[in-house]
């Protein structure tokens, strides 16, 4: 990041973060703070990054709560 710059400055790669956020958040129970345990976050995020990859892997399609 360059500290000379005013205003608005592309962060290399910030994109592959926001795109990560956005698959997780397709999963319901991480579109909100359920958990109390930072374990069971972890957990659940893991899970979440399991089938984003399982079902990119496979090309199949799972049916979840934003599907029409």
């Amino acid at each position: 990041m360059n500290e000379q710059v005013k205003g608005f400055s592309v962060i290399p790669r910030r994109w592959v973060v926001e795109r990560s956020f956005g698959w997780i958040m397709m999963h319901r129970r991480l579109a909100r703070d359920y958990e109390t345990k930072p374990a069971h976050s972890e957990s659940m995020i893991r899970l979440a990054m399991i089938s984003n990859l399982a079902k990119r892997a496979t090309g199949e399609t799972s049916i979840t709560w934003h599907n029409p």
